[in-house]
């Protein structure tokens, strides 16, 4: 008798293949995942990098633009208010100075001319202020002092001294070079801010 074996599929062989195919291809899954997942790893590390940096560079940005912005301020302030300071220092500082002008030879007499005689000393000043400085001199015990006018002086100018050695006081001088100060401080400001 003839077998009809030849014509049947052999199973015994399939399911050995099928099984080794099954293995092979849950292997192959599990390779697929590791380098996905690997992938996205790396892809994770890079963007987080990425995104580091370019908050580094936007936190330096903003901190220039701060800072340019406190400068541009800082400029138009002292721009602005650089007039009325001027002003101020025109209109107030010379009569600060003509009523404080005696005080301050009583205290330039005391530290500079300390051990000298006051019978010794001279002071020469503008006529305007002769009567005041002699008062104040009066009131401070200095009351020996010559006190003389010398009509080259200004009225912010008074010279001190002996016949050796003397002392110019010039609050005139004093007061343009404060405003002049002032004004170099606003050009300068300006130019910080041009130049960074």
């Amino acid at each position: 008798m003839k077998s009809i074996a030849h014509l049947l599929p052999e199973f015994s062989q399939t399911s050995e293949m099928q099984l080794v195919s099954e293995a092979d291809r849950e292997e192959d899954r599990l390779h697929a995942f590791e380098q996905g997942y690997s992938a996205g790893w790396e892809d994770a590390t890079r963007a987080l990098q990425d995104s580091s940096a370019q908050g580094a560079s936007q936190l330096a940005a903003s901190i220039s633009d701060a800072s340019f912005t406190f400068q541009e301020a800082y400029s138009g302030v002292l721009r602005d208010i650089e007039p009325a300071i001027s002003r101020m220092i025109a209109l107030m500082l010379p009569d600060i100075a003509r009523e404080t002008l005696g005080q301050h030879l009583v205290g330039e007499i005391r530290k500079t001319f300390r051990d000298i005689p006051a019978s010794a000393l001279t002071i020469s000043a503008n006529e305007a202020q002769i009567e005041t400085l002699k008062e104040t001199l009066a009131a401070n015990g200095l009351g020996a002092i010559s006190v003389k006018s010398d009509p080259g002086l200004g009225a912010l100018q008074a010279i001190v001294g002996t016949e050796k050695s003397e002392r110019e006081i010039d609050f005139g001088r004093l007061i343009e070079d404060f405003q002049q100060s002032l004004a170099s401080l606003a050009a300068n400001a300006g130019k910080e801010l041009k130049h960074g």
